[in-house]
């Protein structure tokens, strides 16, 4: 009986010995990332004005995406410009501005042709800083349009 109590007692203390051991090597992992796609959030602003220059309010301003030409434009946000011809859209997110992403005017009273204008191209500002791991914070795009009277 004594030599099974010294064997049980031995093998509870190697099996404690290991546990220690392998609790101690944790300490020397690195820290673990958070995982996924970074988020970068935008928002559109401007100003939508006739050829004379003067504002022109009640404009439909839509953001856009042209999922790889397939089923046309998707909508991600719209809005509508103010009496002085200024807008600014709801924020949206997504990884990157690509080919494809676009902010499009419309009148809907039929006065004016609509314009579209490419994301990638529009001039942009860092206006909200992220946290640099999963979140890249916000930017502003400019896009100015001036629309054409229809024919």
């Amino acid at each position: 009986m004594k030599r099974k109590s010294i064997f049980m007692t031995g093998a509870l203390l190697a099996f404690a010995a290991g546990c220690l051991a392998l609790s101690a090597c944790d300490d020397d992992k690195e820290e673990k990332l958070p995982q996924g796609e970074p988020k970068i959030s935008y928002y559109v602003v401007g100003t939508v004005t006739d050829t004379e220059g003067a504002p022109l309010p009640n404009i439909t301003m839509s953001v856009k995406e042209d999922y790889m030409n397939r089923f046309g434009y998707v909508l991600m946000t719209s809005t509508k410009t103010d009496n002085q011809g200024k807008y600014q859209t709801e924020v949206f997110t997504d990884a990157t501005i690509h080919k494809g992403l676009v902010v499009m005017t419309e009148d809907p009273s039929g006065t004016f042709l609509s314009d579209t204008l490419d994301l990638t191209v529009l001039p942009k500002k860092n206006v909200l800083v992220g946290d640099d791991l999963l979140d890249n914070g916000t930017w502003e795009l400019t896009g100015d349009f001036v629309l054409k009277l229809r024919p």
